[in-house]
């Protein structure tokens, strides 16, 4: 749990820095000190709580991310991915994938990757922001990590995409949605 409430340290560090915090470490001591005692939907809670706190501040600093943004997502994350993809967002994930290809896919994508490797944020590339990423608690249920995720970013829920093709889902006679027949509406990503 240490290594979680760590990880979630880091986050807290990085999301005060965009917006030019001054007492960071107090704010981070206060949210994860008690780490070992608190558990992931604790410390996410905790974290999103800051992450209100501050969004007005981000907004006007930052201004908006793309309308809607690719995510490319570790071998842990495949669940996830299929809920982005549910929630209207593109999402790429494959089993197996190392580290190095990851990142290289997010770079080539312009993608924010998502990882539950806390090890992975030291990489340079990723602390330093020339490929954004975020890491997400493994211990947060699949919903609970699409919440943070859409939260942390700021994003609506968009039309559909099929959780499994990556496509958009049309919507029948009566309002309801379904699959597109073969070809119609077809995005598929590479």
């Amino acid at each position: 749990m240490k290594r979680i409430a760590e990880a979630y340290g880091a986050k807290l560090r990085k999301l005060l820095r965009r917006v030019g915090a001054r007492r960071m470490e107090k704010a981070v001591v206060e949210v994860c000190g008690r780490g070992a005692e608190a558990d992931s939907p604790a410390l996410e809670r905790a974290y999103q709580t800051v992450r209100r706190r501050v969004a007005p501040f981000l907004r006007r600093r930052e201004g908006a991310l793309p309308a809607a943004p690719w995510f490319v997502c570790d071998v842990g994350l495949g669940g996830l991915a299929r809920w982005l993809r549910g929630a209207g967002y593109m999402a790429w994930w494959r089993e197996g994938v190392g580290d190095a290809e990851l990142i290289t896919e997010a770079r080539a994508r312009r993608a924010i990757l998502l990882t539950t490797d806390s090890g992975m944020m030291e990489r340079g590339i990723l602390r330093d922001g020339q490929v954004p990423a975020i890491w997400v608690s493994p211990g947060l249920t699949k919903m609970q990590q699409l919440e943070s995720i859409l939260i942390d970013l700021d994003l609506p829920l968009l039309a559909p995409r099929c959780m499994k093709m990556r496509r958009r889902t049309a919507t029948g006679a009566q309002g309801r949605r379904r699959r597109p027949h073969s070809g119609q509406d077809l995005e598929v990503a590479r």
